[in-house]
Parts: C-alpha cells; structure tokens; sequence
C-alpha cells in the first residue's frame, strides 16, 4: 500500500471532500490544488474522497436531533430571542410544513449518499488496483451511517420513507414517486438485517484504521496523528446495534412477546458489554498500542494501568467530566464516537449559537426550572444537589440569564476561543457513559436486577461481588466439576459459579477492583457511585408475580438517570419513547415532559398532543 503524506492541518480532508458539489462528483474528486507539491495519493483516492465527501453530511446533520428533540423533551425551553419556528417545536404544533428546523432533509441526504457511494464502490471495487481490506472497511462505515441515519428519522419522527436505490439529490427524493413507509419497529428490523449481514460481502462492523493507512509512522502511537479521531468518525457498531435491538425488544414487549423480545434484549446485553469490554479489558484496537491489556501485561506496564478511568465510571470521573466537554478535542476516554467540527475549516454547528448568551450568540434555547429541578431534587435524584458535577457543568449564569454552557465553558484551560461563535463544538453520537445505560436498559429487562443494580448504583467491588467475578474467570469448570466430586471446597465454588454465572454473564474481574493484572486506581464503582450518589432503588429480589412490575419500575430509574446524564445531548426523547412502547403507555413520556410546561400553564395541554401521538414529529414528505 502507498504511503499518503498529507502536510494540512488536522481534518483538512473535510475540507476537500466539501468540495465535491454532489454525490456523483464522489469519484472524480479534483485534489491539484489542495494538496502540497510533495503529495502523492495512492490509487484509492476515489474512495476516501467519496467517503469523506459523505462525512460533510454527517456534520451537517449533527446537531439536528439536538436542536429538535431537546427543545420537545424534558430540559428546554424557548427564549424571548426565539422565533416563531423553535416555538411551534416546543409546543408540539401539528402541522410543522415548511419549518426549516422540522424538516428531515439533512438525514435524507446522508441516506441519498450512502445508496450512492454503495452502489459506485459495488462497481468499482473489482478494479485491480483497489485495495480490497480498505474497500471493505469503507463499505462497513457506511452501512454504519446509513443506519444512524434511518434510526435516528425513527426516533424523531416516528417513520421513514425507506429507499436503497440511488437517487439524484435530495430534491429528487422530495418530488419524487412513492417510497416504502417504515415504523419504528419496522426500521428497526430492517436495520438491523444490515447490521448482520452487511452489504456487498462487508460485514458492518469493520473500522478503518485512518492512522495505518494515512499515517504509519505513527501506527503504534495513535493519539499522536493528526488522523487519530478519524477512528471515531463514524457511528459506533455496538452503539447502534444495541439501541435498535433494545427497540425491537420493545415493540415484542408491546405485542405480549416477551420470549422474542427477551431474545434481542439477550442480544443488547451481548454486543454493548463486548464493546464495553474491549476498553476495560484493554483490547480495542482503537486504544493506542501502548495502552492496550495484552502489551501492558506482556511488558509489565502495570504502572499505566490505574492511571485512567479507560470508558469506566469511576472515583475519577467527576474531575474528568468537564473534560468530556470542555476540551478543543473529544474526550479519549468517553468518545465511542463523534462529530468533530473545525471553525478554521469553515466546519460548524448551532449549539453555540443557540445556547449561550455571549454574542454574538443567539441565546434562543435555556434550561427550564423543571429540567433543573431533576437534578436538585432529593426524591427524584437522591443525594441531588446544587453542586451536582453534570448539573455544574450543563448550566451556568451570567448574572442576569441562565444558559446552556454543556458545549462551551468560558475561561479555563485556554483550549476554549474567545468568542462564542468560533467554538469547535464536538457532538457525540455514541459515548462511553451512554453505553452503560444501554446496559442497564438490556440487563433489566433480561430480569438480570442484582447485575442492574451494580451497573446502575455502586457496582461490583462495593456490592460485595468482586471474589464472585474472580471465580467466574479463573475457574475452570469442567475440571472443577469433576474435583468437587471429592472435594468439599472446591463443591463450593462450583455451586457458587453456577449460581452466578447467568447473572453476570459477560462481565470480568477487570470490573472490579482486582483485575487480572493485580491493581487498579480506579475501578468500576456503578454510575451513581462515581458520583458518590445515593443508589437509585433497582428492585432486585421479587417474586414471579411481581417480575413485569419490577421492570417497570427499574425501566422508569434508568431513565431519569438518563435524564441526567444525557441531557441536551438530543438522547433523552428518544428514551423516552422506548419505554414508552414497551409499556404501551404514553404517560412515560408526558410525566417526564410536561413539568417544563406547568409554569406557562400549558401542560395538560402538551400532555393531550402526546397522547395524541405527538411524541413522535409530524412532518409530511410531500
């Protein structure tokens, strides 16, 4: 393979792909002037440019589920700056037609894309000179984008004018003839038909490594690239999978399937703790050579292990947080993946505009009385409080206003610019944290409660389960079977082992705070407990009668911690609609939302358009 020497500035590529007008420009992309004189570009051009050309609309569409749902769900509330167009959003109008901030079209044209570099990459492919392992790692991505962005019109609009065939432009698609409607059930399926079997004999969960083929003298010092958050670019595997089976297992919950929605809620728990594993256990190929498990052990590295909270919440997460958000780069350790923006590049969003008040932002979105209170109140939050960190750190004051301060903080460590509208504000698709919610979501509703609760609350170590997540690793059980025959002790952890091993399934003594390689600094100690929270009350110990109940109850404290975690992160509406259907219960969502709206008097209001069905975004194709 050809080495590319590129001497531009970090996401320079962006740049070039901006560039191509339209989808057919993709493979006749004209580079002369973009590149130093000492480049040259392996005969694979015309597939990272086409690639690349699709991650423009990616960014393009970033913020929109933000801007949409966070305005509907349980945080946000419009200005006195704030137009007509936010308004209607906020108090769930019915007819949205013509309202630029309503409309899908930003995800259409990710889908329009995506058919279309499929459908020349299928042709192009079996030239001689394409090198087939990035091909296919291509082809792999974009299936991944395709599907996030069919999910996510799913979970805002509640339907999807479903198409495989390429298209000519969005335009085309508007007034164009008839397309396939999809539920959300419906695409569900179908998406998750090509998360399994992939397309054009590419699986769906290939990564490109950027830093390999772009970069090698850095290949085993990844974070030291300029190509090193290109690994994150596009939508993540496990985060994806596991939302759209938590869905399916939802709407069979619905219909009174529960063994066929146990099986996708099976599934969930599977994929999403495989993810989580590869950054516990220190075997993802995204993590740096030099931080990965088997290196470390093999060169006694010992010392580097406990340094970092590597994707776990832990004693060092509430000084961490900020960073997630408050740093010019994504956090390594909480990105799964993210939509990285350039203000130098021409790259931006609207949450800086939207959100704070310094100008020349806008100010058009604040948080509302009722989304704070989900954080100061002890019965909703227990232990909650003003100095809540994630609360501390999605809101400040001015002095006279209130705002959203989650994507800018002001002052600091100098990698903040100076004026609001200059802030390369990174949107995360999937992340860290938000995948351990996942996991509680598809532990509980596998009736997995002692497991929920050690995720959820305090996790293992301080629950008492760390010799039990020992002997589930260390032991062999075939041959202790056979020695427990005559031997009393060892009868005992075979007894114990087979007790447990259902319930923690998939989960490793690098969970706790005796790992394989004999120490950690900061071990897993639950999401609550990171926070030195009090426990949220998973119900563990029911009975038969009481298991659906239980669920419920559990499905309903998840949430709000969502809520919490989640907030203006364009998650939390979403989940809200997936408990929602499983309960078949539109009240889930209205008792989440419409406190926000008791102060203007609206909330029995808004509470009837939800049930109603306006939970979902009413925007005709057509």
């Amino acid at each position: 393979m050809k080495k590319i020497i590129f001497s531009t500035f970090y996401f320079s590529l962006f740049t070039l792909a901006a560039l191509l007008t339209s989808c057919s420009d993709f493979f006749t992309p004209e580079t002369d002037d973009q590149l130093e004189s000492d480049t040259y570009i392996s005969d694979n051009t015309e597939l990272y440019m086409g690639f690349l050309g699709l991650m423009t609309k990616l960014q393009a569409a970033g913020d929109k589920e933000i801007l949409l749902t966070d305005t509907r769900a349980e945080f946000l509330e419009p200005t006195a700056n704030a137009g007509s167009e936010l308004h209607a959003l906020y108090d769930y109008k019915e007819n949205l037609t013509g309202n630029s901030l309503a409309t899908p079209a930003e995800y259409y044209e990710i889908i329009i894309a995506c058919n279309d570099y499929l459908n020349k990459v299928k042709e192009y492919r079996n030239q001689p000179q394409v090198d087939t392992e990035i091909c296919r790692a291509l082809i792999s991505s974009t299936i991944r984008l395709k599907v996030w962005a069919y999910k996510t019109i799913g979970e805002i609009y509640g339907e999807v004018a479903w198409f495989d065939e390429p298209i000519g432009d969005i335009n085309e698609f508007l007034n164009g003839g008839q397309y396939e409607m999809l539920n959300m059930e419906q695409i569900s399926d179908r998406c998750l038909s090509l998360l399994e079997n992939g397309y054009d004999d590419a699986p769906a969960n290939l990564t490109v490594d950027w830093v390999r083929w772009l970069d090698k003298e850095n290949e085993n010092s990844q974070p030291s690239s300029e190509f090193y958050d290109f690994l994150f670019m596009v939508p993540d595997y496990g985060g994806l999978y596991t939302e759209l089976a938590l869905w399916k297992g939802a709407y069979l919950d619905a219909a009174g399937a529960a063994d066929q929605a146990a099986i996708y809620y099976k599934k969930a728990a599977d994929v999403i703790l495989t993810t989580i594993n590869e950054y516990v256990n220190m075997t993802s190929p995204k993590l740096p050579v030099s931080l990965q498990r088997n290196t470390l052990i093999a060169n006694s590295g010992t010392d580097k292990i406990g340094s970092s909270v590597y994707w776990m919440p832990s004693a060092a997460t509430p000084g961490a947080y900020r960073k997630i958000w408050y740093q010019e780069n994504p956090d390594r350790y909480e990105m799964a993946s993210v939509i990285k923006y350039m203000y130098e590049n021409g790259q931006t969003n609207r949450l800086v505009e939207y959100f704070n008040c310094d100008a020349p932002a806008k100010y058009l979105l604040a948080p509302s009385e009722a989304g704070i209170l989900n954080f100061t109140d002890k019965t909703t939050n227990p232990g909650g409080s003003d100095n809540d960190g994630r609360l501390k750190n999605l809101v400040d004051y001015d002095g006279i206003k209130t705002y959203m301060s989650k994507y800018r903080h002001n002052g600091g460590d100098g990698t903040v610019r100076t004026d609001a509208y200059m802030a390369d504000v990174h949107i995360y698709t999937y992340r860290a944290t938000q995948y351990f919610l996942l996991l509680c979501e598809a532990l509980n509703n596998l009736g997995r409660f002692t497991a929920l609760d050690c995720v959820l609350n305090k996790g293992f170590t301080d629950n008492g389960y760390t010799a039990d997540l020992v002997l589930l690793d260390t032991l062999n059980i075939e041959e202790a079977t056979i020695q427990a025959e005559t031997d009393i002790e060892m009868r005992q952890k075979v007894n114990r082992y087979n007790e447990i091993k259902d319930e923690f399934e998939g989960f490793t003594r690098n969970w706790t705070n005796s790992p394989e390689w004999g120490a950690r600094k900061y071990y897993f100690t639950g999401m609550r407990g990171a926070y030195a929270a009090n426990g949220l009350t998973a119900r563990t110990l029911v009975s038969e009668g009481n298991i659906n109940a239980a669920k419920r109850a559990n499905d309903l404290q998840i949430l709000k911690e969502a809520e919490l975690e989640l907030a203006c992160e364009g998650k939390t509406l979403p989940w809200m609609n997936r408990v929602a259907v499983r309960y078949n219960d539109l009240n889930i969502v209205a008792n989440e939302i419409c406190p926000k709206y008791e102060a203007s008097g609206k909330a029995d209001e808004i509470r009837g358009k939800i049930l109603s069905g306006g939970n979902w975004i009413k925007y005709p194709l057509k």
